[in-house]
């Protein structure tokens, strides 16, 4: 979503391990609680990024 994630509020730092791959649940942070997309972004401590954004949906 339009920031790429950038400037956004850490909620966790993830060792992936080797090979990179791994599965992870983060809580949204409150600031963020009802807005409408959220943008998320992993980056490594070389720089290496990736960033995505999604629908901040409820479920019932």
């Amino acid at each position: 979503y339009g920031t790429k994630g950038i400037g956004g509020i850490e909620v966790a730092t993830t060792e992936s391990g080797s090979g990179g791959s791994f599965t992870a649940t983060y809580q949204i942070p409150y600031a963020l609680r009802g807005h409408d997309q959220i943008a998320i972004r992993l980056q490594s401590a070389s720089g290496y990024y990736s960033y995505n954004w999604f629908y901040n949906n409820t479920t019932n």
